[in-house]
């Protein structure tokens, strides 16, 4: 059984968290209250949009892929500007965060490489509307719409 999947919710979700994560290492907060769950979100941000990210890659079919890569695609951009704040310490409470920062630069490679793919797949999908799929010609067109002649003499 298939399972359906959000796209649209969830990485509005993500972006929403990624800005509201942003917002809350701008303020003087104490790192002995947060920096668990801020590292705990750096960390969750970083694994679910690779892995929305893959699903989509994986979904050549799906109706709306090209709106859900350029939406992802935003989040993406959101999450490396957060990264690129925290390592060239533009946010106060980066200066709490210097122990993760050789692995926020490895994801942050990692997130430049799939907004790579992204625009890659974004290119392909504008020049082939359906990829794989088979292009009927107008006259093969014409022909399947039209039938069989005898249909209209059986209705009269």
């Amino acid at each position: 059984m298939t399972k359906k999947i959000h796209y649209d919710d969830n990485i509005f979700f993500l972006d929403t968290m990624i800005k509201t994560v942003k917002s809350g290492l701008s303020l003087d907060i104490d790192p002995e209250y947060f920096i668990d769950k801020v590292i705990e979100d750096l960390l969750f941000l970083d694994g679910t949009l690779l892995l929305i990210f893959s699903s989509l890659k994986g979904n050549l079919y799906l109706l709306k892929r090209a709106e859900y890569l350029r939406s992802l695609l935003r989040g993406e951009k959101n999450f490396l500007d957060l990264v690129d704040a925290i390592l060239e310490k533009k946010i106060p409470f980066s200066e709490h965060l210097t122990p993760l920062f050789d692995k926020l630069r490895t994801l942050r490679a990692e997130h430049l490489q799939a907004c790579q793919e992204m625009k890659r797949l974004l290119t392909e999908s504008r020049e082939e509307p359906y990829p794989g799929a088979d292009v009927i010609s107008p006259t093969e067109f014409h022909l399947l719409l039209k039938g069989d002649g005898n249909q209209e003499e059986r209705e009269t």
